[in-house]
């Protein structure tokens, strides 16, 4: 396949529903390439920046702990079957200041602002994308 055809389609993966304003957006088409530090992110994730999304995948806590959280990963794995995600397999999520929620079991599906880009902290790269939680849906949408 061509390369433009390839991000053409990949694209068009990302993109697939527009409800709502919100674009349905899945870990296929954020994880669709090999990150390496400091590279140029592919067009297809970079033009997700700062746009309302939905996206289904389970919540994990960042650490160890019991009770509510004001943060959590979105991953599509839940047993880390497949081993350590890549930073491009996972979505940070950060609900709004002074909001807090139990980390539900089973799928989930998060809405929010998604931003895009790598964030380096003292010369290591911690993330690749991030949410801004604006609802959590246990029923395969954002209610």
């Amino acid at each position: 396949m061509r390369p433009l055809a390839k991000t053409v389609l990949a694209a068009a993966a990302c993109f697939a529903l527009v409800q709502d304003g919100v674009l349905s957006v899945d870990f296929a088409s954020l994880a669709d390439f090999k990150f390496e530090p400091g590279m140029k992110l592919p067009e297809h994730v970079t033009k997700l920046d700062k746009k309302k999304v939905r996206l289904t995948g389970f919540m994990m806590r960042d650490g160890g702990g019991s009770g509510p959280v004001e943060y959590f990963l979105l991953v599509s794995d839940q047993c880390g079957c497949e081993g350590m995600p890549f930073l491009n397999e996972v979505v940070f999520c950060d609900l709004e200041s002074g909001k807090s929620t139990e980390v539900l079991p089973g799928l989930v599906t998060v809405e929010g602002t998604l931003f895009v880009g790598e964030v380096v902290d003292e010369g290591i790269t911690t993330s690749l994308y991030n949410l801004d939680v604006d609802r959590i849906g246990v029923d395969g949408h954002g209610n």
